[in-house]
């Protein structure tokens, strides 16, 4: 084996090592680019979730006021009749508030 055949052999080595390790390095990176990625979405459909929740609890709240409304006219109105007095259909909300599918944002 010759000189220049070991040296030539050696270089090869060396540039299939560099060759190697820069594609080791890229596919590194690539990994922590889209764990990054990721992260980002997790965060951001984490917000959009509270955001919903927050949502849901308001409308729920305002159909609770609704409906404690709702339950007091039909307690006045069983407290009339109780009493004697005629109970018309025009007297009684028999509406349940509920809560709307309202699009948010």
């Amino acid at each position: 084996m010759s000189k220049l055949h070991f040296r030539r052999s050696r270089e090869a080595l060396f540039e299939a090592a560099l060759i190697v390790f820069a594609v080791l390095v890229a596919l590194g990176v690539d990994k922590i680019m889209e764990q990054r990625e990721e992260l980002q979405l997790a965060q951001a459909a984490l917000e959009h979730v509270a955001t919903e929740i927050r949502h849901n609890r308001d409308e729920l709240l305002q159909a609770r006021e609704s409906n404690q409304a709702l339950l007091n006219d039909l307690g006045d109105a069983v407290d009339r009749y109780a009493a004697g007095e005629p109970l018309g259909i025009t007297g009684v909300n028999y509406e349940v508030a509920l809560t709307r599918g309202k699009p948010h944002a």
